[in-house]
């Protein structure tokens, strides 16, 4: 009778196990949480695993109900194209235990996961850049946190509070940090006393004369795995932008702007996608145009898509060459553009146009002169110099002399 007694308990044990609920959400734009999700999923959802178009701070605020209200416990969101995590967003979830955060994560909020007691761990994904004030305050649990090499910022009492006892960090430059991101009360004193600091081999003296960083006590070095390299070189007067990808496929926030002729590197981890948007028509020096595109020096030029985005996954060291080709044009020659026809004359320019067209002017610097709406011929004085001529989506380099 009591193997019997055993076994049904063993299997009602099995039972309630299978019966978590584990939700997998794919939002698209346009789309929000509250929407998808039924009430019983809204209710009894245990582990929620969202993909997907970014999320808003009402779809923060579901899980934010479903974590405080119900059952939920685990948020995997590194598959989302979430940026930030709004301020408070997940304030005062104690049942929260496990956030797995957005692969294109930049920012986290003020006071975001103030008094989630219950998180024990964190690891910051590699394009996070700033924690903003008191983001894990009084997260008494949290034992250990993993920083990403591209963090910028630790602003005040980010960690105060907390049960720190290692930190690892990735970045061979400490990040910017203040005497209370880390400091005082500690669960068990002081972080500065009572944690250790991890940095990368060869780099603890960088950590000892830091901000922030030289008030903890013991600091020691461990290997970390190197990022890889790439390095980028662009011929010809362009720049491109490095972007986060976004869901949409369009690129999403920019990291940093890449201009010619400079020897540029950036780091990248392992499997992580980088995004570049090589500048031609959509800028002020859109006379010049893709000419090739080379990695490790082999013609890549077909994966530029058809808006100037390139899509790249490194996975060793590796080389980029951008060549542009400059469309030149010289003082009075007659520039032929799809239904339109530019001439420079000894004050200025002339445009002709077969259609209703939008026209924009620009210095040679960028500097936006004047826009018009017409269709015919109309001459525009213009003092000697170098000029941009936008016609719609077209554009070409003029020079008045």
């Amino acid at each position: 009778m009591k193997k019997i007694l055993l076994l049904l308990m063993g299997l009602c044990f099995c039972w309630n196990m299978k019966s978590q609920i584990t939700t997998y959400v794919e939002v698209k734009e346009g789309e929000t949480l509250l929407n998808l999700l039924s009430d019983r999923e809204i209710e009894q959802t245990e582990k929620i695993v969202i993909s997907g178009n970014y999320l808003t701070e009402k779809d923060f605020a579901v899980l934010k109900t479903m974590l405080i209200q119900y059952n939920l416990k685990t948020i995997d969101l590194e598959k989302s194209y979430t940026p930030y995590i709004p301020q408070k967003a997940f304030e005062g979830c104690k049942n929260l235990k496990s956030i797995q955060l957005p692969q294109y994560l930049i920012n986290i909020g003020y006071m975001a996961f103030e008094h989630c007691s219950g998180l024990k761990s964190i690891v910051f994904p590699n394009s996070l850049e700033t924690i903003n004030t008191g983001a894990f305050w009084y997260c008494s649990s949290l034992e250990k946190v993993y920083f990403n090499r591209r963090l910028k910022e630790i602003e005040g009492d980010s960690f105060h509070g907390t049960s720190l006892q290692e930190i690892h960090c990735k970045s061979v430059n400490p990040s910017l940090c203040e005497f209370s991101s880390f400091d005082g009360d500690g669960i068990y004193g002081s972080l500065y006393e009572t944690c250790i600091l991890y940095v990368p081999k060869g780099c603890k003296r960088d950590y000892m004369f830091a901000n922030g960083w030289l008030n903890f006590k013991n600091i020691q070095e461990e290997y970390v795995e190197p990022a890889n390299t790439l390095k980028i070189n662009i011929k010809g007067g362009t720049f491109i932008w490095w972007l986060y990808p976004s869901y949409d496929g369009k690129g999403g926030n920019i990291v940093q702007t890449i201009y010619p002729d400079e020897d540029y590197s950036i780091e990248v981890e392992e499997n992580e996608t980088v995004c570049f948007h090589i500048a031609e028509e959509q800028n002020f020096f859109n006379s010049w145009q893709i000419d090739t595109v080379r990695l490790n020096g082999t013609d890549i030029t077909s994966q530029v898509t058809d808006d100037n985005m390139l899509y790249l996954n490194i996975n060793k060291n590796s080389i980029l060459e951008i060549i542009m080709k400059d469309q030149k044009v010289t003082a009075n020659e007659d520039i032929e553009i799809i239904n339109h026809s530019v001439k420079t004359t000894t004050n200025g320019v002339q445009i002709n146009t077969t259609k209703l067209s939008k026209i924009r002017i620009y210095t040679i610097t960028g500097e936006f002169l004047k826009s018009d709406l017409f269709c015919g011929t109309k001459e525009y004085l213009l003092p000697k110099g170098i000029y941009i001529i936008q016609i719609d989506n077209n554009s070409q380099k003029v020079i008045i002399q």
